[in-house]
């Protein structure tokens, strides 16, 4: 029976309105609720995809106006529903959206006469995110309706059947959790006789229930292969600000562009701030970066008097689809005490050469003072005040003894041997150490008072 032959009858108060098809309804209810209980596990179990939620609740409101010659019969009415979103993380930006929605609509020749459609569904939704906050979303699906048709609160006719409905339309993502959407909508209730067309203007709103991947800092389109921290030397500390300290790797195992990848290294109560590395503009799916790690200690590092297992706090902050996420991850290394130092680079001894410490000031220009009415004119004034330090250390007591553990002969062929050097304080203060020491002592002293110096090693050839 259509519409205009309703219209007629209830005229005429002659109502002949058949009932067709009302189990089915149940039975794709039914299905509905049973395919949404066999999906609660994956709810849990599922691995992490976009978008990161896995639940949300919404409702939907707006103006629906009936299609071809339905138009001429039904007024425009109203259309409401409930739905969920479910994220079953088996395609990016799939969702499947169980709904429940009424549609209402007046005959425009008795608007005492009701035509009211409650429908059960399942759609499928695909999201396509374009910002940040921005997303634009396609939605097909169909269920079952149950047409009630009352005049004056009296039912007079009731039908059942298939319907399908398509939606195109806008997210405005508000927060992370909050959404709203705009969106135009085709629904068809159809059915043997004549289908019911109609074209719906629909506002949202969507809570996402859970934490979001900023809230939780974690994201899977990254993987941290290997982190890498070289042994450190607490005297090479100033080293450390221009040479790497180790590797970190990096792997972009998403479909997507990872951008803006920051690497930074914090020690607690030995750094100040963390650390920054050079930063990755692009990682494209499926590939693989290793970044050096830098690493800026403070002065505390001097202290350390043992041989200490350091751990590092490693942090990569990157960038997906314009969200900021952030993974962490701890690294244990090996920090050598104060003394410890390798000949791999000679160089390395200028971190124990200490012209600013007290001691050494003190000591060189005390010498300096002594012998400052003595000066030779015909000659250098800096080799003079170099031999008169030179003379004043033989004179305050120090002694040449060679180090039994770590002798610099058989340490400096050794590259990767740990040698101990004396700063020139404990040198000055034991009065003893071995030709290592003495260097860093007797440079230290000469660079206080403006005269530079420049170490050569070399092999002595015992015959």
């Amino acid at each position: 029976m259509t519409y205009r032959d309703l219209t007629a009858n209830v005229f005429d108060n002659k109502i002949t309105y058949v009932k067709k098809n009302s189990g089915k309804m149940k039975k794709v209810a039914l299905i509905s609720i049973t395919l949404l209980l066999f999906a609660i596990p994956y709810i849990v179990s599922a691995k992490e995809k976009t978008p990161w939620y896995t639940l949300s609740l919404g409702a939907r409101g707006g103006y629906i106006m009936p299609l071809g010659e339905n138009s001429n019969t039904l007024n425009s009415g109203i259309n409401v529903s409930i739905f969920l979103n479910f994220n079953p993380k088996l395609i990016n930006n799939f969702i499947l959206q169980p709904e429940f929605f009424y549609s209402g609509f007046r005959l425009k020749t008795n608007i005492d006469v009701l035509s009211s459609f409650y429908a059960l569904g399942l759609n499928a939704s695909y999201n396509i995110p374009i910002l940040k906050w921005f997303e634009g979303n396609a939605t097909v699906g169909g269920g079952y309706y149950y047409n009630r048709v009352v005049e004056d609160n009296v039912e007079i006719g009731s039908a059942s059947n298939p319907y399908i409905k398509g939606i195109l339309g806008f997210d405005f993502n508000i927060t992370s959790h909050f959404t709203l959407n705009a969106s135009a909508s085709y629904i068809n209730y159809l059915a043997s006789d004549e289908p019911t067309p109609a074209f719906a203007i629909i506002a949202a709103g969507n809570y996402r229930f859970g934490k979001s991947p900023e809230e939780r800092g974690y994201d899977r389109s990254i993987e941290i292969n290997k982190i890498t921290i070289n042994p450190l030397f607490s005297a090479l500390y100033k080293y450390y600000r221009e040479t790497p300290s180790g590797t970190i790797k990096i792997s972009n195992i998403s479909k997507q562009e990872v951008k803006n990848i920051k690497m930074s290294v914090h020690v607690k109560d030995y750094m100040d701030y963390p650390t920054p590395s050079k930063v990755v503009d692009l990682l494209g799916p499926g590939e693989t970066v290793d970044i050096d790690l830098h690493m800026l200690f403070n002065m505390k590092v001097l202290s350390v008097t043992e041989d200490t297992p350091f751990t590092a706090n490693v942090s990569v902050n990157y960038l997906v689809a314009e969200w900021d996420y952030t993974k962490e991850e701890s690294v244990t290394f090996k920090l050598y005490n104060r003394n410890a130092m390798t000949w791999s680079d000679d160089k390395k001894l200028a971190s124990f050469i200490t012209p600013k410490d007290t001691p050494g000031k003190v000591f060189a220009r005390s010498v300096i003072q002594q012998y400052q009415n003595e000066k030779i004119n015909v000659l250098n004034q800096n080799l003079q005040s170099a031999i008169e330090i030179f003379d004043a250390l033989g004179t305050y007591g120090l002694a040449y003894v060679s180090d039994p553990k770590t002798p610099f002969t058989k340490f400096s062929e050794s590259k990767d041997a740990i040698d101990y050097i004396q700063y020139p304080r404990e040198t000055l203060r034991f009065r003893t150490g071995d030709c290592d020491d003495m260097v860093a002592l007797y440079c230290s002293l000469l660079e206080n008072i403006g005269i530079s110096t420049a170490l050569v090693t070399y092999q002595v050839i015992s015959l």
